[in-house]
């Protein structure tokens, strides 16, 4: 018999009411690779003590403080003993504009516990959900069938979920009682990537869930909970570097300066030192999708030629005529990896002023060309406004859509159909008005950070390597806001991403060699 991978990570939630009442929930563990802890995402609702029916004064979408007492926090399994825990080991987190909860939670000692995916599809073969309901007095898993799965509606976060009559045939006269304590349980579709959570109950027929989306994958990473990399589904033309190589960073804070964002990273530790071997082989693996184009990437996976394949791109790699060659390999990366922006050419398929192309695709209607820069140099200052320069000597060089499309390499970059709907959005009919291009920059900058003064400290070391990295960054955002003006770039859009390193100079050198 199949494992069901939702059965596996479902957890009962017991907030209590204020007069010692048990009050059942639902929720669902992921366990996370890189920490030592785990988190269990349920409903805001299942950790409040209030009894959502009966609490006027907000809807727990909306809901800005749940009334909880994290002493009185229970989160167990009746049928295993190793999830045992107590509030006092948990901290808690409340997504304001979502019936969504999460806790992270001591990691727990549990032998192969699957990890779930996520994704942002819209149709699956089947839809499930592991909760324990009050139809089983909260002590006993149940499961959950959806039907009309393939018709799943999306809409601001929240999902609709008709469930199956045989699933509440046994309810009796008050589905609602019944399944209360299922909220927050698990949603998984195909056995394999977990959706969302359940939340309500509106009759014996259907029900409610928020979806695990971007929006709740950003407020984990600004929490430093981590990053789910949720498999996007939405473009015909997809993103070639993955979570892996965001795996390689701590992200510190985000900046806003004019309309520019400055996203501070920093590598993570291995003991004392920046673990930048890691970061290296990482780096590596991504110089086949920079050197090749996505067409080149999947006919050599295709024809089982990978070990070609590397050879091939590596040769282009080291041929390529740059100073900056281990910079623009970063930008790239974080513009695949983070901004979700397709690689269209880089420098080495296509001459150019930029490093690489990119594409953000918005909407039908609209999308932003990303064109990138790369920088290493042991001064920060000097190397984020000699980066605003270039910007602003180039920008009139950015290669147009038709220039593009045009031009030969484009045409062999992608399959048919790829290259046929990428033509149709970037030249679209000349009758339609209403296409939006922009044009947006993305940069990268590696800088020297002096970490070695904080090895002899006993605690708190990394809080004190991201203080000096951050007060770093805060003491020259007056003059990057005046460099944009100056330079007429405070309307524009940049992505900075700044990562610092020990020697900068050395692991350009050390990276280039290993190659």
């Amino acid at each position: 018999m199949e494992t069901k991978i939702g059965e596996l990570l479902a957890v009962r939630i017991n907030s209590y009411r204020k007069k010692g009442e048990e009050n059942y929930g639902s929720g669902v563990i992921y366990p996370t690779k890189e920490y030592d802890y785990d988190l269990i995402f349920t409903a805001k609702h299942c950790i409040c003590r209030k009894d959502a029916r009966e609490c006027k004064k907000y809807i727990c979408d909306t809901c800005p403080k749940p009334d909880y007492t994290i002493a009185k926090l229970v989160i167990d399994h009746p049928e295993n003993p190793l999830i045992q825990l107590k509030g006092k080991d948990c901290k808690v987190f409340f997504i304001e504009d979502r019936d969504f909860a999460i806790v992270s939670v001591p990691k727990l000692d549990i032998d192969n516990i699957p990890t779930p995916d996520f994704t942002d599809k819209k149709q699956f073969d089947n839809i499930d959900g592991w909760g324990f309901p009050q139809i089983n007095d909260a002590s006993e898993i149940t499961q959950f069938h959806f039907k009309e799965a393939s018709k799943i509606v999306r809409e601001s976060g929240k999902m609709w979920l008709p469930i199956e009559s045989n699933a509440t045939a046994d309810l009796q006269s008050s589905s609602q009682d019944n399944i209360k304590g299922f909220s927050g349980a698990g949603i998984f579709g195909e056995n394999k990537y977990l959706i969302g959570i359940y939340t309500d109950t509106q009759n014996s027929a259907n029900g409610k869930g928020v979806i695990i989306d971007d929006h709740i994958n950003q407020f984990l990473i600004e929490k430093g909970l981590g990053n789910l990399a949720i498999e996007d589904n939405s473009q015909f033309i997809k993103t070639r570097i993955n979570k892996e190589f965001l795996d390689c960073f701590e992200k510190i804070k985000t900046y806003t300066v004019e309309d520019s964002t400055l996203n501070l990273f920093c590598i993570k530790l291995d003991g004392r030192n920046l673990d930048t071997e890691l970061l290296k082989d990482r780096l590596i693996e991504n110089i086949r999708y920079f050197s090749l184009s996505d067409s080149e990437n999947s006919d050599y996976e295709a024809r089982k030629l990978t070990g070609k394949r590397d050879r091939i791109a590596t040769r282009k790699m080291e041929e390529y005529q740059s100073e900056e060659k281990a910079a623009e390999l970063f930008i790239f990366s974080f513009l695949e990896a983070d901004l979700k922006a397709p690689k269209l050419f880089s420098k080495i398929e296509i001459d150019n002023s930029f490093s690489s192309v990119h594409i953000k695709i918005q909407d039908d209607n609209s999308y932003t060309l990303v064109h990138s820069n790369g920088a290493m140099n042991c001064d920060i200052n000097k190397a984020i406004l000699d980066s605003l320069d270039f910007i602003s000597k180039n920008e009139n060089k950015c290669l147009t859509p038709n220039m593009l499309m045009s031009n030969s390499i484009a045409s062999s970059s992608y399959d048919c159909d790829t290259y046929n709907s990428l033509k149709r959005l970037i030249i679209p009919d000349k009758e339609d008005d209403e296409l939006e291009i922009y044009n947006s920059f993305g940069v990268f900058v590696g800088f020297n950070a002096d970490v070695k003064k904080f090895k002899k400290i006993k605690k708190g070391y990394k809080n004190h390597i991201y203080g000096e990295i951050q007060t770093m960054i805060e003491n020259i955002l007056g003059k990057i806001s005046e460099k944009l003006k100056q330079k007429e770039l405070s309307e524009s859009e940049i992505n900075l991403y700044l990562v610092p390193f020990e020697d900068v100079s050395a692991f350009s050198t050390e990276f280039l060699n290993s190659i």
